[in-house]
Order: structure tokens, then C-alpha cells, then sequence
């Protein structure tokens, strides 16, 4: 009887930690998109992602003053940082929803009794990482954009062209073999976790640093798009992770790529007429 007891409170107590757990992982979501919200509300950005007069004023000043000064180099590196935490933001705020089928399917091998709690843990460490190391990229990739003029410091897009070849190079890759792939082990990971199964911390981090890869692949077209839309743009970054949330969703998410990768296509063929005859 004792021993029935002490397995009772020790299921209790892992189901509080579960459920307190996944409190702390949605408001962790909510928390990034609040912080989203505050910093365009600060920079005057709409929900489209476009600066307001007062901001473009002064972001226009400081790239002249920058330019005249010969400081292009350490605006550069403040930029870049600035970026790489707005990159941060963002991904936290897109990619953390998308990672609940994967850790919803690594914690039934925890009560399965093949995993232990302590794998999970390393799963999230690698998971964040790889997007951190995305975030990094964006940002240097933006950095340099915004140097060649292709975009503002806000993210905004100076480019129909651009815009449009973003556009259609994210909808021709829906089409891929290495899309599908990807889409299909984000959906599916269970697989994966039990080929490459490690126990430990360890394993779980090796586990999170391969399913942070392969969810990169599958979504990079998508989170490029921010380059397209205005990576400022609330409109933008709520359809983006809506869209890749329920594309990694198993039973409707393989009957979407196909429609996501069509419509951004016409969408890219759309602005890049209209960029001819504007």
C-alpha cells in the first residue's frame, strides 16, 4: 500500500512539473511577442512593418552623420547587435510554438521511461541554440543589406525586385525534395529521436541541434520573408508562425505546402509586375 502511495505522489508531482512547465514555455511565447509589440510601438512602426515620418527622419540622419563621420564600422557592430537581438526576439516568438509537437513527442519517451527529464532539457538547449546561431545570421545578413541599401535599419524593403525574388525563391523551395524531407521529420520526429537516441543531457542537446537543423531548413524560406515584409511587422511575423505551425502539424501540415509555396510565388510574380509597370 505505502508503495502505491509513493508512486501516486510521485506521478502527481510530475504531472504539476509538466503542467508548470508548459505554463512557463507559453508565457515565454507571450513574452517575446509583447516585447515585439513594445519595440514597434517605440519605433513607430506599423502593423505592415513601415516606419513612421519621425522615425525614418532620424534613422535617415544617423545613417548620413554615420557615413560622414567615418564611423561606418562601429555603426556597423551596433547595428549588428542591435539586429541579432531583434532576430532573438523574434525567433523566440516564431519558433517556440513550432517546437511543442517535437517536445510533446520527446517527452512520451520520458513516460516511456526510455528518456529521463534531464534529456528534455538538453533537447531545448540545442533546439535554442541552433535558432540563436539563425538569429546571428539574419542579423548579419540584414546588416549588410541594410549597407547596401536593400534594406532600412528597420527592416523595411527598398527593393520591389528584392521583395519579389524572395518571394518566389521561398515558393519554388515548398517544391523541393529537401523541403519535404525536413517537413517531414519536424512533423514526425519520433524517428530521429530513436535512431540517434542518447541518454543524458548530452544526447539531448545532440537531439535538439538536429531537430533545431532540420525545423531551419524546413522554415528558412518562410522567416526570409521578414526581409520581404519588414521583419518589423506584426502582420508579417503572426502569419509567418501561424502558418509554420500548422504546416508542421501532422495530419493538415503536408496539405499545405504545396498552397504556401503556389501563393508566394503569385505573390512574387504580383510585386515584381508591379514594380515593372510602377
Amino acid at each position: 500500500m505505502a508503495d502505491i502511495e509513493n508512486g501516486r505522489g510521485i506521478e502527481c508531482i510530475l504531472v504539476r512539473t509538466r503542467m508548470v512547465a508548459w505554463l512557463m514555455f507559453f508565457a515565454g511565447c507571450l513574452a517575446a511577442w509583447y516585447v515585439l509589440f513594445v519595440w514597434s510601438s517605440h519605433m513607430q512602426v506599423g502593423w505592415l512593418g513601415f516606419p513612421g515620418m519621425t522615425t525614418q527622419m532620424s534613422l535617415d540622419t544617423a545613417t548620413i552623420q554615420g557615413g560622414s563621420s567615418g564611423q561606418g564600422d562601429m555603426l556597423d557592430m551596433d547595428r549588428f547587435l542591435s539586429l541579432f537581438a531583434m532576430w532573438m526576439v523574434m525567433m523566440a516568438a516564431m519558433m517556440l510554438p513550432t517546437f511543442v509537437p517535437t517536445a510533446r513527442i520527446f517527452m512520451d519517451l520520458v513516460e516511456a521511461e526510455i528518456a529521463r527529464p534531464v534529456g528534455l532539457a538538453g533537447l531545448a538547449v540545442g533546439y535554442t541554440g541552433v535558432w540563436m546561431g539563425v538569429a546571428a545570421l539574419l542579423a548579419a545578413v540584414q546588416t549588410g543589406l541594410v549597407h547596401i541599401g536593400l534594406t532600412g535599419p528597420t527592416g523595411q524593403n527598398m527593393s520591389p525586385l528584392f521583395s519579389a525574388v524572395l518571394l518566389i525563391v521561398a515558393g519554388l523551395y515548398q517544391f523541393t525534395e529537401a523541403k519535404d524531407r525536413c517537413a517531414h521529420l519536424c512533423r514526425s520526429p519520433m524517428s530521429m529521436f530513436l535512431a540517434e537516441f542518447r541518454p543524458g543531457l548530452r544526447g539531448g542537446i545532440g537531439l535538439g541541434l538536429k531537430a533545431g537543423k532540420y525545423c531551419a531548413l524546413c522554415c528558412w524560406g518562410l522567416i526570409a520573408l521578414g526581409f520581404a515584409g519588414g521583419m518589423m511587422s506584426l502582420l508579417w511575423m503572426g502569419l509567418a508562425a501561424v502558418l509554420m505551425v500548422l504546416e508542421k502539424t501532422p495530419k493538415i501540415g503536408r496539405w499545405l505546402t504545396a498552397p504556401i509555396g503556389i501563393g508566394l510565388v503569385a505573390l512574387g510574380l504580383g510585386v515584381a509586375g508591379r514594380g515593372f509597370l510602377g
